[in-house]
């Protein structure tokens, strides 16, 4: 029997995307690696401050209706102040658009769909360990 005290815990992954579909198929990918918040509407950013919660990670989509990659990413860095910006984009970038993303808070860009998820992990985990 274990000690509950002496369990790890998962890292804390903040993940908005608009596509309720593409955070289900990420929470299930992911799940085990990290304790997931699913965010749908990145308007509710402030919301989850207000709840006092606090991230190891963020991953988020480039592309969504409610908001800008450079307002998501503004919210991020005011409520989760350093906290991971990982990024992801389903469809290509100019590098002047990742540029800019970098420079705005972001640490990476990946591509979706992701072919290899444990790279995904290992991406998210290098980001919380620096």
């Amino acid at each position: 029997m274990q000690d509950k005290g002496s369990e790890k815990s998962l890292p804390e992954l903040l993940m908005i995307d608009d596509d309720e579909s593409i955070l289900e198929v990420l929470t299930d990918m992911l799940g085990e690696i990290f304790a997931i918040t699913a965010l749908s509407d990145p308007t509710k950013i402030a919301e989850l401050s207000l709840q006092q919660k606090k991230f190891d990670a963020i991953l988020t989509d480039i592309n969504m209706p409610q908001m800008t990659i450079h307002e998501v990413i503004k919210q991020c860095n005011e409520f989760f102040p350093k906290t991971a910006i990982v990024l992801m984009s389903g469809q290509s970038l100019e590098e002047v658009e990742v540029q800019e993303a970098l420079k705005a808070g972001a640490v990476a860009v990946l591509s979706k769909p992701f072919v290899d998820i444990e790279q995904v992990a290992v991406t998210i985990k290098s980001y919380i360990l620096n």
